[in-house]
């Protein structure tokens, strides 16, 4: 989604002022670190990196928050049911078997379906 790659675009600003360089410089830094940035095709490997953590938990909130109030968005992924679609499903199916990995992107969903709900519109 367009919001997506705005919280993309986020981090990079914020690396460029951290590291006191270019937005444009930030890019290359950013598409030459393996951490940030892959074209292995690995889609669990890509969905753990942290800036698609980031993303996609804060792309997954507005799809939940959409449909449900923040209360019931929060219930329904702790019961993780069958009702989860869109991108907590895919990261359901991709890292189920990684915990770790997974309880990385429910932390950050949390704080997201929190951030965002705390928004006014």
């Amino acid at each position: 989604t367009i919001n997506h790659e705005l919280v993309h675009y986020e981090q990079l600003k914020k690396q460029a002022e951290s590291k006191g360089i270019s937005e444009e410089e930030a890019w290359e830094q950013m598409i030459a670190d393996p951490k940030q940035f892959s074209d292995t095709g690995d889609r669990g490997g890509y969905l753990t990196r942290h800036i698609e953590v980031d993303a996609f938990a804060h792309e997954a909130a507005e799809q939940l928050l959409d449909i449900y109030s923040a209360d019931e968005a929060l219930q329904l992924i702790k019961t993780r049911g069958p009702e989860l679609k869109g991108v907590v499903r895919d990261y359901l199916n991709v890292l189920g078997d990684k915990p770790a990995e997974l309880k990385k992107f429910w932390s950050k969903l949390y704080t997201q379906i929190e951030r965002q709900n705390e928004t006014p519109t």
